[in-house]
C-alpha cells in the first residue's frame, strides 16, 4: 500500500487526480454500447455467457494499453495518442450504430467485403437508399461523446510508474490467459473494436485476391452451345443448409418439425432417397451447381456453372442469399454469385456469428418475382439449420422443450441436459425451416409457369453416437448425407411438362447423389448443353442410379435402439436407416465445425 499511496515527489498519485480512470470509463463506453448492440440483436440461451466472458477480456486489455500509454513520459505525446484513439473509437461507433439500425447486426466481414468489391456508382446508389435523417440522429447521439473527447480528452497526468510496473505485466497476462480459451476466441475478437475492424479489412482484401484467381479460372461459353425455347418461365432454386430428412416430418419424422410441407405434400413431389455428395457447403455446391462430381472434379474449372448456363440461355439470374458472401470457408460463394446478373446477401455477420433468420429473403424475392422480367431463374440460400442452431429461428419457434434423459442414446450413454437441449434446437430450426420454405410455394402463382426445387447441401448428425452433433469432412456419419429433396411445378406447367413428372414420378424413390443436381435442373428447366447427361436426371425414363458415398458408409445403429432420436423417428417401411460411429464431440464444439 505504501508504494501506491506514497508517491516520489513531483509524481501524481496513481488512483487519484491523474485522468486514468475517466479516460479508462471514456474508452470502455464504445465497447459496452456494442456490447448492449450484441446482446440485442444475437440473444440466445448460451450468448450471455460468451458476451461476459469476452467483455471482461476486453476491460482488461483496454486497461493494460492505457496502463502503456500513461508510462509514457511526454504529456503531449500520450495526449495525442489518446485524441487518435478517441477519434478512432468515435468512427467506429458511429459506424456500429448506423448499420445495427439498417441490418439489426454489427459489423463483420459479410459488410466490409463488399465495399471493396464494388464502384463509384453502387456505392452512391447504396448511400442514397440507405440515407436517413433519424439513423443519422441517433448515430451521432451514441457516438458524439467520444468525438467530443477526441478534441478535447482528459489530460493524462505524469505518473509514478511503480504501481503500473505491476499492474500492466498482470493486466497483459491475463489478456494472453482469456485469448486462450478457445470457446470464446472469436467473440473476443469480433467484439473488440481494434481486433474486428483489423481482422475484417485485411480478411476482406485477401478474400478478395482469392475469389479474383478463382474467377480468372472461369470457363466462356460459345454462341449457340446453350439454347432454351421458353419465352416466360421462373425457375426457383432453394438451398438449404444442414438439414437432416430423418428429422422431418414430411419424411416420417414422429415430431412436427413440417406441418405446413407435409400438410401441401400433395402438390409436391418428394424425393425419397436423397444424398449429398459431401459433408460441407463449399464441396457440395462445387458439385451441385457445376459438372464436377464427387469422383472426378476437373469440370469445376474446366466447364460452365448452373448460373452462367442459365444467364447464356436467356434467363435473369438472381443470387439471394442469407448466408455470408466471403469468409475462410466461403470464397466459392463469391463465385457463384458473382455469375448472377444480380445478387443480394441479407447476412452482415456471417455464420458462425449473429442472428440473421431466413424470413428476411421473404420480401426481396417477392419483389423479383414482380418484377415484370419474362425469364428468370432465382437462387435461394438459407441458412437453414446451421449450428448455432438457436441462432436459426425466432423465439415464436422455440416449441420443442423436450427434457426427458431416461432414454438411452444409441451407444447406451444417458443423455446430458445440454445433449437434449441442442437436440430441441435442431428440430426447432427444421421447424422454421418448414415455416420458410411452405412461404415461399404460397408465393408463387399457380397459373404462371413456375417451378421451385428444393435441396439441402448436407445433411447434420443429430445426438446419435457419443453425443456428437454437426458436420464434418469424411466423418462417415450417413445421416451428414441424407437430405431432403423436393420439387413444385405450377399447374399451368403439368400438362406441357407430363413426360418429365410422370419420368420424375418413377424415379421418387430412386437412389439419387446431389452431384446428379445440375442435370436434373437443366433437364426440368429445357436448358440443352453438351455436358447435359440425361440418365442423371430425375426427370427422364433413362434416369441411372450411381454409386454413391452414403451407401458406402457402415450402418451400426440397431434398427431396434431406444434412442432418444429413435424415439421420434418413424421411417417409412424400407427407408434407409441411419448409421453411426465412434466419434464423440460435445455439444459445445458446434460452433466451430467447419461448413
Amino acid at each position: 500500500m505504501g508504494i501506491i499511496m506514497r508517491m516520489n515527489k513531483g509524481k501524481t498519485n496513481f488512483l487519484r487526480n491523474t485522468g486514468y480512470w475517466p479516460n479508462a470509463m471514456l474508452l470502455l463506453y464504445p465497447f459496452f454500447v456494442t456490447a448492449c448492440f450484441a446482446y440485442l440483436s444475437e440473444y440466445s440461451g448460451l450468448f450471455p455467457s460468451i458476451l461476459a466472458k469476452s467483455s471482461v477480456f476486453n476491460v482488461l486489455l483496454l486497461l493494460s494499453g492505457l496502463s502503456a500509454i500513461a508510462m509514457i513520459a511526454s504529456v503531449p505525446v500520450k495526449n495525442g495518442i489518446l485524441r487518435t484513439v478517441y477519434f478512432f473509437q468515435f468512427v467506429f461507433l458511429f459506424c456500429e450504430a448506423y448499420h445495427f439500425l439498417i441490418y439489426d447486426q454489427l459489423i463483420g466481414l459479410p459488410s466490409i467485403y463488399p465495399l471493396i468489391d464494388t464502384n463509384i456508382q453502387e456505392m452512391k446508389e447504396y448511400i442514397a437508399a440507405n440515407l436517413k435523417s433519424g439513423y443519422l440522429i441517433f448515430s451521432l447521439a451514441v457516438s458524439l461523446p467520444v468525438l467530443y473527447f477526441s478534441i478535447s480528452p482528459v489530460r493524462m497526468k505524469k505518473l509514478s510508474c511503480a504501481p503500473l510496473h505491476a499492474v500492466a505485466p498482470a493486466l497483459t497476462f491475463s489478456c494472453i490467459a482469456a485469448f486462450a480459451v478457445s470457446d470464446i476466441k472469436p467473440y473476443l475478437i469480433d467484439y473488440n473494436p481494434i481486433f474486428s475492424i483489423n481482422k475484417s479489412v485485411f480478411s476482406a482484401i485477401r478474400e478478395k485476391a482469392r475469389v479474383n484467381q478463382l474467377n480468372s479460372h472461369a470457363p466462356s461459353i460459345l454462341p449457340g452451345e446453350v439454347r432454351n425455347d421458353d419465352s416466360e418461365m421462373t425457375h426457383i432454386l432453394i438451398i438449404s443448409e444442414s438439414i437432416n430428412r430423418n428429422h422431418m416430418s414430411l419424411y416420417g419424422y414422429g415430431r412436427n418439425t413440417s406441418p405446413h410441407l407435409t400438410k401441401m405434400s400433395d402438390q409436391l413431389f418428394v424425393q425419397q432417397d436423397t444424398c449429398s455428395s459431401r459433408n460441407t457447403t463449399i464441396p457440395a455446391l462445387q458439385e451441385m451447381l457445376t459438372f464436377a462430381t464427387r469422383e472426378d472434379r476437373d469440370y469445376l474449372y474446366s466447364a460452365p456453372n448452373l448460373i452462367q448456363l442459365m444467364k447464356a440461355a436467356g434467363f435473369s439470374t438472381y443470387w439471394v442469399s442469407n448466408q455470408q458472401e466471403i469468409g475462410e470457408h466461403d470464397s466459392f460463394l463469391s463465385v457463384f454469385s458473382s455469375s448472377a446478373d444480380h445478387k443480394l446477401f441479407t447476412n452482415r455477420r456471417g455464420w458462425n456469428d449473429g442472428v440473421s433468420h431466413d424470413e428476411k429473403l421473404l420480401l426481396p424475392v417477392r419483389e423479383i418475382l414482380k418484377n415484370g422480367v419474362r425469364k428468370k431463374f432465382i437462387i435461394i440460400h438459407l441458412i437453414g439449420a446451421h449450428a448455432r442452431y438457436d441462432l436459426r429461428y425466432p423465439e415464436s419457434y422455440n416449441v420443442f422443450h423436450d427434457a426427458d434423459k431416461k432414454s438411452h442414446s444409441g451407444n447406451g450413454n444417458v443423455l446430458s441436459a445440454s445433449a437434449m437441449q441442442t437436440f430441441n434446437q435442431y428440430d426447432n430450426a427444421v421447424l422454421y425451416n418448414d415455416f420458410f420454405t411452405s412461404r415461399m410455394i404460397d408465393m408463387q402463382d399457380r397459373l404462371a409457369p413456375v417451378t421451385l426445387s428444393y435441396i439441402s447441401d448436407h445433411g447434420e448428425a443429430i445426438n446419435e453416437k457419443g453425443e456428437f452433433f454437426g458436420h464434418a469432412e469424411n466423418l462417415p456419419y450417413r445421416s451428414i448425407n441424407e437430405i431432403p429433396a423436393f420439387f413444385w411445378i405450377s399447374d399451368s406447367l403439368k400438362i406441357s411438362m407430363n413426360k418429365k413428372i410422370t419420368a420424375l414420378k418413377e424415379n421418387l424413390h430412386a437412389p439419387f447423389q446431389s452431384d446428379q443436381t445440375i442435370h436434373t435442373l437443366l433437364s426440368l428447366y429445357n436448358v440443352k448443353y453438351k455436358l447435359l447427361d440425361y440418365k442423371h436426371s430425375l426427370f427422364d425414363t433413362s434416369f441411372t442410379r450411381k454409386l454413391r458415398y452414403c451407401d458406402s458408409l457402415r450402418l451400426t445403429r440397431d434398427p431396434k435402439s431406444t434412442s432418444v432420436a429413435d424415439a421420434y423417428i418413424s421411417r417409412p417401411a424400407g427407408s434407409p436407416v441411419m448409421a453411426q460411429t465412434a466419434h464423440t464431440i460435445h455439444p459445445s464444439f458446434l460452433q466451430f465445425i467447419p461448413r
